[in-house]
């Protein structure tokens, strides 16, 4: 561990959010979900323009869809963060689903030239760009592959900067401790590539147990810094670009629950250098998987309740967004794993 390690002070933590209701809705509720972000002090958003949602037909971008939600989040203040992913039925094998990871050279290069047209179009309008979401787990068909993700990173980033030069390019979205692929080796392996040299940002998904605790893959946040610190990335930052809990009255966590783990979650985070940005999933919960399903818990991962009003959250939410860190309280922290218990080592002053 180095001594040397330069950290910033941060006067803020970045708080955003998922925009699920806003992506998805009409131009009215759209707009009505915007401005109730707005009010609480959001300024960026995080949303999917996948490849697959562009190209419907090979050499045809259908732009609508993109513009109407960039220039809706623009006229609110928000900056969009990028989710891109996803590969139109044309150029997947026959039978694989949108989320079939890219593994020839010839389907990275059919992405890379849509990551470019993309980029072009929204130059020096995007927060920043994530490749891919939760490659290293269910979102990369049939199964995680750092080879072809990393190989598909380095050319989706050398095409998004012939578009827009100065946009901020971001790795996967990682998600929790899966049985495929899980946080700490990945992360371990990841920097080992050429496209950890790249990267402008490190992507990672820190949920919690929903115990209201640092628990979970949120808990890992410090050991996936201390890799990066390691490997000789302390400078680059990580993007937390999902984090939160569903509500769901058997199978997730009371409203008042959920609101202590925002609270904890931005408490954690806090003490973690690095730390550019933390987008909460969601902005609202969904009345349409709430209809298909009423069992389903990723329909009640809202900030607000599906009729619009707010859980309390919401309240922390505005708390968390609007606090002013004291100088200096934001050192380094590295952990270690005993075989029992975490251990915090040491934090080098600022």
């Amino acid at each position: 561990m180095s001594e040397n390690i330069q950290l910033p002070e941060r006067a803020r933590l970045r708080w955003g959010v998922n925009l699920q209701r806003a992506t998805y809705a009409d131009a009215a509720a759209r707009d009505e979900q915007l401005s109730r972000l707005a009010a609480l002090g959001v300024t960026v958003g995080r949303i999917g323009l996948p490849w697959a949602w562009a190209e419907h037909t090979q050499g045809q971008y259908d732009w609508r869809h993109a513009d109407s939600l960039v220039a809706a989040m623009e006229k609110h203040g928000i900056m969009p963060l990028v989710d891109l992913g996803n590969v139109p039925v044309w150029a997947r094998p026959a039978g694989t689903p949108e989320t079939f990871g890219p593994n020839t050279d010839e389907l990275r290069q059919g992405f890379a030239t849509y990551c470019t047209a993309l980029a072009k179009r929204f130059k020096d309008r995007i927060y920043a760009y994530e490749i891919w979401n939760e490659a290293n787990g269910d979102f990369w068909y049939p199964k995680p592959n750092m080879g072809d993700y990393s190989k598909l990173f380095v050319a989706s980033y050398h095409a998004l900067k012939a578009g827009d030069p100065s946009a901020p390019i971001v790795t996967t979205g990682m998600a929790g401790n899966t049985a495929i692929a899980d946080t700490l080796s990945w992360t371990r392996a990841f920097v080992r590539t050429e496209a950890m040299e790249l990267a402008d940002g490190f992507g990672f998904h820190p949920y919690s147990n929903g115990d209201g605790k640092v628990s979970g893959v949120l808990l890992e946040t410090a050991f996936v810094r201390q890799i990066l610190d390691e490997a000789g990335f302390a400078h680059v930052p990580m993007y937390m670009t999902e984090t939160g809990i569903s509500t769901h009255s058997s199978r997730g966590v009371s409203e008042a629950m959920q609101a202590k783990v925002l609270r904890v979650t931005a408490d954690w985070l806090s003490t973690i250098h690095g730390v550019n940005c933390v987008l909460w999933y969601c902005d609202m919960d969904s009345a349409d998987i709430q209809a298909r399903n009423p069992a389903d818990p990723e329909g009640y991962f809202g900030l607000w309740r599906a009729d619009g009003s707010a859980k309390p959250a919401v309240e922390e939410f505005a708390s968390q967004i609007n606090k002013v860190l004291p100088a200096g309280s934001v050192p380094a922290n590295w952990w270690s794993y005993d075989g029992t218990s975490y251990i915090h080592l040491s934090s080098p002053p600022a």
